[in-house]
């Protein structure tokens, strides 16, 4: 298992329930996920 940090502005692509990421949104509007991440192309 890999731990890491990705930055994105718009979320709206990442289904929460797959990922079980931590999401930590900030002021700015930008999202931070942490956690296990797998890429899947769609």
């Amino acid at each position: 298992m890999r731990a890491e940090l990705l930055y994105v502005e718009g979320f709206d692509f990442i289904n929460i329930n797959d990922y079980k990421s931590i999401i930590i949104p900030n002021q700015h509007g930008t999202v931070f996920i942490k956690g296990n991440i797998r890429k899947e192309s769609r």
